[in-house]
């Protein structure tokens, strides 16, 4: 259970889980996605803020 939390799981998924009310591979893929859209967030962020910065230096 820890490491499912570690991964950032809620604690009702992870219930599910345990019950076995949710496939692993399905939440898995969820959560992975999830993870998709907020690397591709922070990539963008980084990108605005990297352009800020060289901009004022000028």
């Amino acid at each position: 259970m820890r490491a499912l939390r570690e991964q950032g799981i809620d604690l009702s998924t992870v219930q599910r889980l345990l019950e076995r009310d949710l496939p692993v591979a399905q939440v898995a893929e969820e959560y992975a996605e999830a993870l998709e859209v907020q690397i591709r967030i922070l990539r963008l962020r980084r990108a605005v803020l990297r352009a800020v910065a060289r901009r004022d230096r000028r």
